[in-house]
């Protein structure tokens, strides 16, 4: 089985004045449409079984378009099964009722399968919040599911990365019981974004991986002053019947890319 990881991609159907230098950057950089074309051209001849995004699906978008934002996710990569969780540049009304189509709990936790896989979302955002927490009810909930799924192979997908060491801004705070409950489980991988920069390492003994940003990283100076860049990339994974994770990451920060 190979999944595909897109993250971060900040979208907005028509990206107001603003003085953020990411949405410069974002407002003039090549249409997402584009990237995700080159994404599935650099993939290679063979699809993916399924696809993981991993929040920051608008930058404080509407309804309008998280629907504007699936469509066009699913008319670059038609027929492949989506597993989506929300960031923090998403919110939940407008989330669940463009993407969803209907409204739903906060935060929004969910099963997804694609194919025999199981892919738990397990939402580490909160409304009005940059930071991460993942909260004792959450881990009951993570508890349950897997719990019920047996010996189905499962992964966990999120937005907030969850290692301090990994970047300079804050991973997601989160009840004891979560690193127990993946430390315990049978889970194949942990899959999140946020960073907007490849990663990989381990949470709780399980392979754990952070996907490259759809459109900006950022780079802290020695003074630490943060200025950002355009970037493209994503992840791909193939999973095998033995339960092994191989990965690679593809990662474009030059606009020539695209002409």
């Amino acid at each position: 089985m190979r999944l595909l990881h897109l993250s971060d991609p900040h979208y907005r159907v028509c990206y107001p004045p603003s003085q953020e230098e990411y949405l410069h950057i974002l407002a003039s950089a090549p249409p997402l449409s584009r990237r995700l074309e080159v994404c599935r051209h650099r993939m290679g001849h063979a699809p993916a079984d399924g696809i993981l995004l991993t929040g920051d699906l608008t930058d404080y978008g509407g309804e309008e378009d998280f629907r504007s934002l699936r469509a066009l996710v699913e008319s670059v990569f038609p027929g492949i099964p989506l597993a989506v969780t929300p960031g923090n540049h998403d919110g939940k009304p407008a989330f669940q009722a463009g993407w969803n189509g209907t409204a739903a709990p906060h935060p929004w936790n969910c099963l997804t399968w694609i194919g025999p896989l199981a892919v738990l979302s397990l939402d580490s955002s909160r409304e009005g919040s940059n930071r991460g927490l993942i909260d004792e009810a959450q881990c009951q909930w993570l508890e349950e599911q897997l719990a019920r799924l047996g010996d189905a192979p499962a992964i966990l997908i999120t937005h907030f990365h969850l290692l301090p060491s990994q970047h300079s801004m804050p991973p997601a705070e989160y009840h004891p019981r979560f690193f127990q409950a993946v430390a315990w489980s049978r889970l194949l991988g942990v899959f999140c974004g946020h960073a907007h920069e490849p990663f990989t390492g381990f949470f709780a003994g399980k392979p754990y991986y952070t996907a490259p940003s759809l459109s900006f990283h950022g780079v802290r100076s020695a003074e630490n002053a943060l200025s950002f860049g355009f970037t493209c990339g994503y992840g791909l994974y193939t999973i095998h019947t033995s339960g092994a994770v191989d990965s690679r990451f593809e990662v474009f920060q030059e606009c020539s890319v695209f002409l």
